[in-house]
């Protein structure tokens, strides 16, 4: 049984639109001055963005292996 089956967490497209909005927010982020930037939430956007590449990188491709 599929347990990511009803979970679209994992789908290249929503994957994909997620790490659109993240780049937008730390970009918007970045550019205020510096009196006005919030280093934490750079940190955690940075983070979100980082997870959102190892979900990309975990999707099961069709290559085969053989051991």
């Amino acid at each position: 049984m599929d347990r990511f089956a009803y979970n679209d967490e994992f789908n290249k497209d929503i994957i994909y639109e997620k790490l659109a909005n993240i780049s937008s927010e730390l970009e918007d982020e970045q550019k205020k001055p510096n009196e006005e930037r919030d280093i934490v939430r750079e940190k955690k956007l940075i983070y979100a963005q980082m997870i959102q590449g190892l979900k990309l990188n975990t999707l099961q491709s069709n290559k085969k292996i053989y051991f």
